[in-house]
C-alpha cells in the first residue's frame, strides 16, 4: 500500500476541482473582497491547508467578482 502525504493529497484535491467549483465551495460571499477576506472565507468553509495556501497565493489584493477569482486561479473556462 502506497502512503500519500497530506501535501500531495491536497494537490490531487485541487487538481480534481475546477477553479469555479473551488470558488463556489469555499469562497462564497459578497464581492468585492480582499485576498485576506477570501482566505478567511475558505477557512470558515472548512477548506484544508492546501486550499487556504492556494487562496493566499492569489495574485492581486482585491477581487471584484467570483469570476475574477476564477481567472486569477488560471482556470477560466
Amino acid at each position: 500500500m502506497t502512503h500519500v502525504s497530506s501535501s500531495r493529497r491536497w494537490v490531487f484535491t485541487v487538481m480534481a476541482m475546477t477553479a469555479r467549483t473551488l470558488v463556489q465551495k469555499y469562497l462564497i460571499g459578497k464581492f468585492p473582497a480582499s485576498r485576506d477576506e477570501l482566505v478567511d472565507r475558505a477557512r470558515r468553509q472548512g477548506a484544508d491547508q492546501g486550499i487556504v495556501s492556494l487562496v493566499r497565493q492569489l495574485p492581486g489584493e482585491r477581487f471584484e467578482s467570483a469570476g475574477e477569482v476564477v481567472r486569477a486561479l488560471g482556470h477560466e473556462h
